[in-house]
């Protein structure tokens, strides 16, 4: 600058125009969003009404281990990929913290009164839960943006997703609450003015009978059937409000890996015995065996750093086609599909104690083109080929691994999470979009 012949600017005028390009920037994007919404409304032929949709959500923050004074929450809308809706989340005021060290405490209250309404802190909790205060300050614009997030994706994060579940039931309680208050007090003005025009007259000495007792119970029973069908109806346009969460296969297939490599620090832990060393007794260590007294990995038939590869990238995989191929089909019969592939890239691995192949790959695919080399060889043994070749036994697991890993297969397979994966969705547009944030 001084080259050129320039003044440096102070830094508080950098800093004032800074402020001034954000807030600019910041209309823009919210103008922006706004179009966006419009767009998504008018493919979709919903341009008055409240829109539902599915979101995938995802926080991302500054610094890595949680411990990040800056967040921010992002909303994508799944059919078309584009962010619709941000939050920014912050736990520090430097300009605060600034002057808490030059003012005095009321100097500082004072000063902050005209602050507070432009001080970036907006948030007092953890770095952990900005995730969970971002979801809910987004779920309550969107009925002001006009929409509705019916679905919500993300990356098994239940905290977040607890909070907003019942977020639309409980705003439409609200609003029915209102409304009933709202009709009571009009009832309540109508009644005082019948009664003023009833005081004006004569009361009548008789009370004409019109109705027959028959008539009066037909009423009754015409008014609890109508109680009871208003009851059944608001009790199902609750459940249409809940929030339903669906599970990005990402995510869902790291799991796997996680749970193998947290079995084998548990299963690999070195244990400590006693040795008698002439007189005296000297403690040694030796790594832990499995109830073969065999160790967990290391040879034919163990759990390597190899198979555990193969079978968390086979469960991935699995979960892949068969949402792929689950698509259009009806909930029971998409997942029984799910489930059968995915139990089968687990148990073609798994020997048998008795060394059954058919129980070993019940769960396999039996067609023309399957992966399974046991089956294809079944069919080429009908077939009457002579290019007949045996699979090798040490590509596959030993008995005690079906014991070991059963209860992760059993998570793994299991409906009610493969329900959240039918349609095969991924959080890979939240990614990107965290990727370039920072």
């Amino acid at each position: 600058m001084a080259t050129l012949s320039l003044s440096i600017q102070s830094e508080r005028t950098f800093l004032r125009q800074l402020h001034k390009y954000y807030d600019g920037l910041h209309n823009f994007t919210q103008q922006h969003f706004k179009t966006l919404i419009n767009n998504i409304k008018s493919k979709n032929n919903n341009r008055q009404n409240i829109m539902n949709i599915t979101v995938s959500i995802d926080g991302t923050w500054k610094r890595r281990g949680h411990v990040s004074n800056y967040g921010i929450v992002y909303i994508i809308d799944v059919q078309s990929g584009l962010c619709i809706d941000y939050e920014v989340m912050s736990l520090l005021c430097e300009v605060c913290n600034f002057k808490k060290s030059k003012l005095s405490p009321s100097q500082f209250t004072n000063w902050y009164k005209k602050h507070q309404l432009f001080c970036p802190k907006n948030y007092d909790g953890t770095s952990k839960s900005m995730e969970k205060e971002g979801t809910v300050r987004l779920f309550q614009r969107s009925i002001v943006n006009v929409l509705r997030y019916t679905h919500m994706l993300c990356d098994g994060d239940a905290s977040a997703f607890e909070a907003i579940k019942h977020y639309y039931v409980k705003q439409s309680q609200q609003q029915q609450v209102h409304l009933k208050s709202d009709t009571s007090t009009s009832t309540k003005e109508q009644s005082d003015l019948k009664h003023g025009e009833i005081e004006d007259h004569d009361v009548e000495e008789e009370q004409e009978e019109e109705y027959d007792a028959g008539v009066e119970e037909e009423q009754e029973e015409e008014h609890d059937d109508v109680e009871e069908e208003q009851k059944y109806q608001s009790v199902d346009s609750s459940n249409n409000l809940i929030v339903i969460k669906e599970d990005c296969i990402n995510h869902v297939s790291k799991r796997v890996m996680k749970y193998l490599l947290e079995m084998k620090r548990q299963k690999t832990r070195r244990v400590s015995f006693s040795k008698e060393v002439s007189t005296s007794k000297k403690q040694l260590s030796k790594q832990q065996l499995l109830d073969d007294n065999k160790r967990w990995g290391g040879g034919p038939g163990r759990m390597t750093n190899n198979m555990m590869k193969k079978l968390s990238n086979g469960y991935g995989l699995a979960v892949r086609q068969a949402s792929a191929l689950a698509a259009g089909k009806e909930v029971n019969e998409a997942l029984d599909i799910m489930q059968q592939f995915t139990r089968a890239a687990f148990y073609h691995y798994l020997k048998t104690k008795d060394g059954n192949k058919e129980e070993q790959h019940q769960y396999c695919p039996k067609t023309s083109n399957t992966w399974c080399f046991y089956h294809q060889q079944k069919m080429l043994s009908s077939r009457n080929n002579t290019n007949i070749r045996k699979k090798n036994d040490r590509n596959f697991l030993d008995p005690i691994f079906r014991d070991i890993l059963q209860p992760l297969i059993d998570k793994l397979t299991s409906k009610e999470l493969l329900r959240r994966c039918l349609r095969g969705i991924t959080q890979n547009s939240n990614e990107s979009l965290n990727s370039i944030v920072w």
